[in-house]
């Protein structure tokens, strides 16, 4: 299991405290959650809804304000220097510069304007919980980067602005077409609550379990998450990510341009799946050229799929839930044609695990992790069987895999 990680974040800021010679109450801190997203894979870049929720795992940033960006990562092990003024966009670094940095100058690049001619930088050491691994740790990072941006010069920035930001960071800087999923479910999260993110509005409702059904004790019985992590780290950017989102705007256009007359449509205004009037996309798919045809049918199915869990979420229907966890990845697989080998070997271990609800591939399906719902009488079962059958399945990833059962949190928390 990781390390307690209010007990990491402490040790972070004495070390930072140290090396930079100042009062331990002068440094700040930043806890970035990751996030899981039971059902609602592919929709955020296409308006449409999703469920998110902010876990247990974080980025964790420690920082003092200065007159550069002095950063040290402890992931990657590595310590870098930029001056704020002479920042330029991600493409711009040196040849020498490690990859991460990339995430520093997209979130200086989007909250510049923000910022005062001549910003302020900050001392740091940045440490994250599973970087690469499919639960928005991306996200996760920027958001601790405007937060400490924020601070060092002294502005005030909203929930909804940062959620804003991480995704023009994302799409214009690092190059991933994301939606807002990952920032808004990091910024608005509440504890114990399950968000229903739109993404056509922006609005974000934080639903509590519904009572449900009851356990021996009497009690009501509380979800439990678990993800694997295959041992397999990638970036979306590496990955068939943009091509499928591509495909999805093929398909907007396409239903638009044959919508007819008589539906006011103007394709040019049409640019998302989501900005279809629902009937008219459904009436359409069978239609659709292949394969941005399977790509609307992933995401029209992922939209029923969305709203029956959170009915099945509401009034505490965990197996319903995970049912539609499992529908969600099937269709993720066979529509969306998204999953590493090892991501779709491990859906299989985990659909041939008694105890297993549902499960799914956790962020863009192409490497990281995998999310399930587990019976919280069969968790410690589940997770020692599954981890077994993987490592026996794919042995050169034995050391790397890993199972982590994780907690509903917190949104981001600056102190």
């Amino acid at each position: 299991m990781l390390a307690d990680p209010s007990a990491s974040l402490a040790a972070l800021r004495e070390d930072l405290a140290k090396r930079v010679g100042c009062p331990l109450d002068d440094v700040r801190s930043v806890i970035s959650p990751y996030r899981i997203c039971p059902v609602g894979a592919h929709v955020d870049h296409q308006g449409g809804r999703m469920l998110g929720m902010a876990i247990d795992l974080s980025t964790q940033l420690v920082f003092v304000a200065s007159d550069e960006v002095d950063l040290e990562s402890r992931n990657f092990l590595r310590r870098v220097r930029l001056a704020p003024d002479r920042l330029g966009v991600p493409g711009s670094a040196s040849r020498d510069e490690p990859s991460w940095t990339r995430y520093v100058r997209a979130s200086l690049e989007s909250i510049r304007p923000n910022l005062p001619d001549h910003p302020r930088g900050f001392t740091g050491i940045v440490s994250g919980g599973l970087p690469g691994s499919g639960l928005s740790s991306s996200a996760s990072v920027l958001l601790a980067y405007f937060s400490a941006w924020a601070e060092v010069n002294s502005i005030s920035v909203s929930r909804e602005a940062l959620v804003d930001l991480a995704v023009k960071a994302e799409n214009e800087y690092v190059g991933v077409q994301c939606g807002i999923l990952d920032p808004a479910s990091i910024v608005h999260s509440e504890q114990g609550a399950l968000l229903s993110i739109d993404a056509r509005t922006g609005e974000v409702d934080a639903i509590p379990l519904g009572a449900g059904k009851q356990g021996k004790s009497g009690k009501t019985v509380e979800p439990v998450f678990v993800i694997v992590f295959t041992g397999t780290d990638r970036s979306l950017l590496a990955t068939p990510f943009n091509d499928r989102v591509d495909a999805c705007f093929e398909a907007a256009r396409w239903v638009a341009e044959r919508a007819g007359e008589d539906l006011e449509y103007r394709p040019r205004e049409v640019l998302r799946l989501g900005d279809l009037d629902a009937q008219t996309l459904e009436d359409a798919l069978d239609s659709i050229p292949e394969p941005i045809g399977r790509r609307a049918r992933h995401f029209v199915e992922e939209r029923a799929r969305v709203q029956a869990a959170e009915q099945a979420w509401r009034v505490g229907d965990l197996v319903k839930l995970g049912a539609l966890m499992s529908d969600s990845c099937r269709s993720s697989i066979e529509n969306y044609e998204t999953g590493s080998a090892e991501l779709i070997a491990l859906q299989d271990i985990w659909l041939d695990t008694p105890g297993v609800l549902g499960a799914r591939f956790s962020g863009g399906g192409f490497g990281g992790c995998s999310l399930a719902l587990v019976d919280p009488v069969a968790v410690h079962d589940v997770m020692e069987s599954v981890l077994h059958r993987f490592g026996e399945a794919y042995p050169a990833l034995r050391d790397r895999a890993r199972a982590i059962q994780v907690k509903s949190a917190e949104g981001l928390v600056v102190r």
